[in-house]
């Protein structure tokens, strides 16, 4: 009788304990990564509502500007108006929204053509509560003084 020479050796089945660490490192890594990018994206969100609220209060005032007569426009430097107080960490601004920051609102208007055009920009500001940067925002528009055709 011959018996043959294999090796009957089970076959390993499942994960070692070194596969199932790296596999776990890897995860955590990712995680982490994960992590970090949504506080940058919850900062992004941020910056982007505080920009879109100094658009809406700079447009305002644009509009409040266009439904003037021109003779009322008269040519003047930058003019700073009482600023949007701060009470606590929520502002009433004038669109009645409840905004986080504080904004300083300015305008100047500048005659382009004496009596035909004049350049009116608006100049918004606010201090980013996260970092202590400064921001501006400027919104600029003609009016023509004529009729509308």
């Amino acid at each position: 009788m011959t018996r043959s020479m294999t090796c009957n050796k089970p076959l390993s089945q499942g994960f070692t304990l070194i596969e199932v660490m790296i596999s776990a490192t890897i995860l955590a890594v990712g995680l982490l990564a994960l992590a970090g990018m949504q506080v940058s994206a919850i900062r992004g969100g941020k910056q982007g509502r505080h920009t879109t609220e100094a658009a809406a209060i700079a447009r305002s005032q644009l509009e409040q500007f266009d439904r003037m007569a021109w003779g009322s426009l008269g040519a003047t430097p930058w003019t700073a108006v009482a600023p949007v107080t701060n009470s606590g960490n929520t502002v009433q601004s004038t669109a009645g929204n409840l905004v986080e920051e504080a904004y300083n609102i300015q305008w100047r208007i500048t005659d382009v053509v004496a009596n035909e055009t004049k350049n009116i920009d608006v100049q918004v500001t606010w201090t980013d509560n996260s970092n202590g940067q400064a921001k501006t925002l400027v919104l600029s528009t003609t009016k023509y003084n004529g009729p509308v055709e």
